[in-house]
C-alpha cells in the first residue's frame, strides 16, 4: 500500500513539474502571426518570448491555480490569461488587437511632454535594487547575404552594481556553431554590439541619446491609454533636423505603468541617416539599428526581463558587397539583490559570446523557457549534430 502511494505520489509529482503551456499569438484583423509577443506569469520570473512564427511555449513549474499568464507586447493590447487546466489541453491560439489610437480612446496627457519622459525615466532607475545578481539566457545569430552563419548561446551570471561601468558577466555554459556554407565570408565579422553593452540597457542609459544637447532634435508626444491607464510616449526626430551621415536619429516608442514606471521600450534609426566609415578600402555602412526591451514587475520593483537587439551592417568595396544581420537577445531567468564576485574562470573573455568560444557540460537549452526557435532556426541548429561538439 505504501509502495502504491509513493508511484501515485510521484506521478502527481512529475505532472506538475512537467507541464507547460503553449500556443500561437496571431493579429485578429491579419490573422499574420506576430513575433516577439512577452508571455510571461505574472509576479514570476518564468517568461519567454514568441517567434518569428508567433509560436511560444512556457514551462508551468511552480504555477498555480492563482496565478496569472500576461501576453505583452508593444504594439499590442495586453491579454490576461487565467492559468487552468484547459490552457495546457492543447496548443492554444490566441488572437491579439493592436493599441487603439483613435483620440476617443486616448488622452492627451496635461503635462510638458519632455519633463514627463524625464520624470518616468528617473522613476524606473529609482526602482532598480543595485547591487544584484541576475541570471540570463543569452544567444546571438549572425546572417551573411540572407545565409545563417553563426550561432551561440549561453547561461549568464551578471553582477550588476550601482555603476554600470563595474558590470561584470560570467558564463556558466557556452555553446558555440559556425555553420557551413557554399562559399566563404568575404568579411569575417560576430556581433558588432557587446554582450556588455546590450546587457547594459537594465540601467537605461540607452535612452540618453533623446536628452542633454540632441533633446531640441525632437519631438515628444504624450497620450494616457483609458483602458490599460498606461502611458504612451511616441519620440520622433523633427522634421527641420538635417539628416546627416554619421550622425544618425532615431525613433523610440515607450509604454509606462500607471506608476510611471517602464514597461516597454523601442528605438530603432531613422531609415533616412546611416553610420557610414571606410577600414582598408572597405566601406562599412550600419543601416538598421532596433532595440526592443521588456520590463517586468516583481515585489513591486521593475527589471529588464528581455532584451533584443538587430543591426544590419553592408560591406562593400571594389569587388564584392555584402550584407550581414546581427540578432542578440536576452531572457532574464533570476535575480537576487547583492553583486557576487564573477570567477575569473568562468569571466567573458569577448566583447561575444561567438568569440567566447564553445564550452559545457549538459544541453543546458533544454531546461529553461528560451525563446522557442522557428522552424527555420531549428534546422539551421541541428547541424550541431552533422559535426563534433567543439569544447575547451
Amino acid at each position: 500500500m505504501r509502495l502504491l502511494f509513493t508511484i501515485i505520489f510521484s506521478v502527481l509529482l512529475l505532472n506538475v513539474f512537467s507541464q507547460t503551456i503553449e500556443g500561437y499569438i496571431k493579429d485578429e484583423h491579419s490573422n499574420e502571426p506576430v513575433p516577439y509577443f512577452y508571455v510571461f506569469v505574472k509576479n514570476k520570473f518564468e517568461g519567454t518570448v514568441t517567434n518569428n512564427e508567433g509560436y511560444f511555449k512556457l514551462s508551468s513549474k511552480a504555477l498555480g491555480k492563482n496565478d496569472t499568464i500576461v501576453l505583452s507586447h508593444i504594439s499590442y493590447k495586453p491579454v490576461f490569461l487565467p492559468f487552468n487546466d484547459a490552457a495546457l489541453a492543447r496548443p492554444l491560439v490566441l488572437r491579439v488587437s493592436q493599441r487603439i489610437t483613435v483620440l476617443e480612446s486616448i488622452e492627451i496627457v496635461n503635462e510638458d511632454p519632455n519633463h514627463l519622459f524625464k520624470d518616468i525615466v528617473e522613476t524606473t532607475k529609482r526602482d532598480h535594487i543595485y547591487p544584484s545578481t541576475t541570471s540570463i539566457y543569452y544567444r546571438e545569430f549572425v546572417r551573411d547575404n540572407a545565409e545563417f552563419n553563426k550561432y551561440a548561446d549561453a547561461l549568464l551570471t551578471v553582477a550588476l552594481p550601482e555603476d554600470e561601468d563595474d558590470l561584470n558577466i560570467g558564463v556558466e555554459q557556452c555553446r558555440v556553431i559556425e555553420l557551413p556554407k557554399e562559399e566563404d565570408d568575404i568579411v569575417q565579422a560576430a556581433s558588432p554590439i557587446s554582450v556588455e553593452k546590450i546587457i547594459g540597457y537594465q540601467y537605461l542609459n540607452v535612452l540618453d541619446r533623446f536628452t542633454g544637447e540632441n533633446e531640441a532634435n525632437y519631438n515628444f508626444e504624450f497620450h494616457r491609454d483609458e483602458q490599460t491607464d498606461d502611458y504612451r510616449l511616441t519620440i520622433r526626430p523633427k522634421e527641420e533636423v538635417p539628416r546627416q551621415k554619421n550622425n544618425p536619429l532615431y525613433y523610440a516608442f515607450i509604454v509606462a505603468d500607471a506608476g510611471r514606471k517602464i514597461a516597454q521600450v523601442n528605438i530603432a534609426m531613422d531609415s533616412t541617416t546611416v553610420l557610414e566609415k571606410s577600414i582598408l578600402g572597405v566601406t562599412v555602412k550600419i543601416k538598421n539599428f532596433d532595440i526592443t526591451l521588456y520590463f517586468k514587475t516583481i515585489d513591486g520593483k521593475k527589471y529588464l526581463s528581455f532584451g533584443r537587439v538587430i543591426t544590419n551592417i553592408e560591406f562593400n568595396s571594389k569587388r564584392f558587397t555584402q550584407t550581414n544581420e546581427y540578432l542578440s537577445e536576452f531572457m532574464t531567468t533570476g535575480i537576487k539583490s547583492g553583486a557576487v564576485a564573477i570567477d575569473k574562470k568562468t569571466k567573458l573573455r569577448d566583447k561575444t559570446l561567438y568569440r567566447h568560444g564553445s564550452h559545457y557540460t549538459y544541453s543546458f537549452w533544454d531546461d529553461i523557457n528560451i525563446p522557442p526557435h522557428s522552424e527555420k532556426e531549428k534546422s539551421i541548429i541541428s547541424k550541431l549534430n552533422e559535426k563534433p561538439d567543439v569544447k575547451e
